[in-house]
C-alpha cells in the first residue's frame, strides 16, 4: 500500500471544523484507508464523537497516512458513495396533486417525531410507503414536501442496494441514514425499493429491515419508500410499524393535468390565450412525465416552424398538434378515447337505445336531477345478444352522447395465470378511470372472465 501525499476528509454530519489534522492523522495512522471509508474520531477532549468520510486520497487507492501526509479537511457533510443529496423542489415548480402534498406533507411531520409525538414511544412508525404508477412524479412531490418542510433528503438508488451483495447494501444505508442524522430534520429516500426486492434475496431483506426498525426511536429522521405497487413489498418491511403507512400518488385528473400544463409554460410565452382546462380535459390517460413530454412536443413544434429556439410562442394550435403526436406511456395496450359515434349513425335498435340513454347518459349529463330526486342511477349495465348485433357500437355511441371516455377492455386479455396479477390489472383500470372521469368501462365478451 502505498504513502499518501495528500488526504482530503470532510465531517459526514453538516458541520465546519477548523483545525484536528493532527488527531485525524493520529486516527487513521497505519491503516490503509481508500476513498469513502469512514472513521469516527473524538474531539474536545472525548466530548465531542463524529464521524469523517475519506474524499479523495493522493495517490488513488487504497494508501497509508504518514507523518509526512497533508491532511485536508473540508465543510461536511461528506459526499456519500450510491447516495446523493437530492435538491429540494418550490412551490413554483409544482402543478396540481394539491391533496396529495397534504396528506405527505402531514405524514412526514408526524413521522419526524417531534414533541407532540414523545407520547408515542415504541408505537412510531419507521417512515411510510410513496407508492404510485410510473411517471406521476413521486419523486417531484416528495422533493416538494421536503422544501415545504425544510428537510433534507439522502436517496439511496436501487444499484447500490442491489449491486455489490449485502455488505455494499448496508454501507449504502448507513452513509445515508449518517448524512441526513447530521443535517436537521432529514429523510432517507429509497428509490424503488420494490424493484429493489424483486432483484435481491431474503438476506437483503432482513438487514433493510433492521436497519429501518432503528428510525422507530430517531427524532427529525425517516425514511420514504418509493415503489410502483406495494403490494410486491414483503412483509417484514411492513410490518410492526416499520413502512406500514402508504400515500399513493394516483394518475392526475382534468384538473391536475390543466395546472401541471400551467405550471410548466410558467416561464414560457403562450400569447395569452392557451385554454390550459381543455388540453387537460383531453389529454386522457396522460401522467406528469407524459405531459412533460407534451409540452416538449409543442415548444420543439414551434421552434421548428420559426427556425428557432428563442423568443418562442406556444399556442393552442401547438399543444393540439402536441396531442395527436403522442400518447401516454403508461396505456399497457388499453386504447382510451371520447369515441365519435352517435346513436344517429346506428339505425333501429330503438329500445336499447333509450335504455342507454336512460342508464348511462343521463346520469353523466345530469346528476344534479338525480340528487335532487333521491334517485341512485345504476352503476352499470349489462349488454347482451349474439354477435355481430351492435352491442360494442351501442356503448361507443352512449359515450360519446354523453361526452365521456371510453375504455374498451378484451374480457380474455384481463386474465392472468399468476396469482394477483388479474386483480391488480382490474384495480390499475379502475384506478385510471376514477382519473379521468367521466368514463365508460366497456368489458368486451365479459362472459369470458365469469367461465
Amino acid at each position: 500500500t502505498a504513502a499518501a501525499s495528500v488526504v482530503t476528509v470532510a465531517p459526514v454530519p453538516r458541520l465546519a471544523i477548523h483545525g484536528g489534522e493532527q488527531l485525524i492523522r493520529t486516527s487513521v495512522a497505519d491503516d490503509p484507508v481508500t476513498v469513502g471509508d469512514s472513521k469516527s474520531i473524538s474531539l474536545f477532549d472525548g466530548a465531542l464523537e463524529v464521524p469523517f468520510r475519506i474524499v479523495s486520497a493522493e495517490p488513488p487507492g487504497p494508501v497509508v497516512v504518514t507523518d509526512s501526509t497533508d491532511i485536508l479537511i473540508e465543510d461536511g457533510p461528506a459526499p456519500l458513495e450510491g447516495v446523493e443529496t437530492a435538491p429540494a423542489v418550490p412551490s413554483a415548480a409544482v402543478g396540481g396533486y394539491e391533496s396529495t402534498v397534504s396528506s405527505l406533507r402531514a405524514a412526514i411531520a408526524t413521522l419526524m417525531r417531534d414533541e407532540s409525538m414523545d407520547h408515542a414511544g415504541s408505537t412510531q412508525r419507521a417512515g411510510l410507503i410513496l407508492a404510485g404508477p410510473h411517471g406521476v412524479g413521486k419523486t417531484h412531490l416528495l422533493r416538494h414536501v421536503a422544501w415545504l418542510t425544510n428537510t433534507n433528503i439522502s436517496r439511496v438508488g436501487p444499484q447500490a442496494l442491489i449491486e455489490g451483495g449485502v455488505d455494499s447494501a448496508t454501507d449504502a444505508l448507513h452513509s445515508a441514514a449518517t448524512a441526513v442524522q447530521g443535517s436537521g430534520q432529514g429523510i432517507v429516500h429509497l428509490d424503488k425499493l420494490d424493484t429493489v426486492v424483486s432483484e435481491t434475496g431474503e438476506a437483503t431483506v432482513a438487514a433493510l429491515r433492521d436497519w429501518i426498525e432503528q428510525f422507530r426511536s430517531v427524532t427529525g429522521v425517516t425514511v420514504v419508500a418509493e415503489v410502483t405497487d406495494e403490494s410486491v413489498l414483503p412483509v417484514p418491511l411492513t410490518a410492526g410499524g416499520l413502512l406500514s403507512k402508504v400515500v399513493a400518488v394516483p394518475e392526475p385528473g382534468q384538473a391536475d393535468r390543466a395546472d401541471i400544463l400551467g405550471t410548466l409554460a410558467s416561464e414560457a410565452d403562450t400569447g395569452g390565450a392557451v385554454d390550459f382546462a381543455a388540453i387537460g380535459e383531453r389529454a386522457f390517460g396522460y401522467v406528469a412525465a407524459d405531459l412533460v413530454d407534451l409540452w416538449l412536443t409543442a415548444f420543439e413544434r414551434n421552434a421548428a416552424g420559426t427556425g428557432s429556439s428563442d423568443a418562442v410562442t406556444v399556442t393552442q394550435t401547438d399543444l393540439t398538434a402536441a396531442l395527436e403526436a403522442t400518447e401516454p406511456a403508461g396505456m399497457d395496450g388499453v386504447a382510451e378515447q371520447i369515441p365519435n359515434v352517435s346513436f344517429d349513425d346506428i339505425g333501429g335498435l330503438t329500445e336499447a337505445k333509450r335504455e342507454l340513454r336512460r342508464s348511462v347518459e343521463w346520469p353523466l349529463t345530469s346528476p344534479e336531477l338525480f340528487d335532487a330526486l333521491s334517485v341512485a342511477a345504476p352503476s352499470g349495465l349489462l349488454l347482451y345478444g349474439p354477435p355481430g348485433t351492435g352491442k360494442t357500437l351501442l356503448a361507443r355511441a352512449v359515450a360519446s352522447t354523453s361526452d365521456a371516455n371510453f375504455i374498451p377492455v378484451d374480457g380474455p386479455e384481463i386474465m392472468d395465470r399468476y396469482v394477483g396479477e388479474s386483480e391488480r390489472a382490474v384495480r390499475r383500470l379502475f384506478d385510471r378511470a376514477r382519473a379521468n372521469a367521466p368514463t365508460i368501462v366497456f368489458f368486451d365478451e365479459v362472459d369470458a372472465i365469469g367461465s
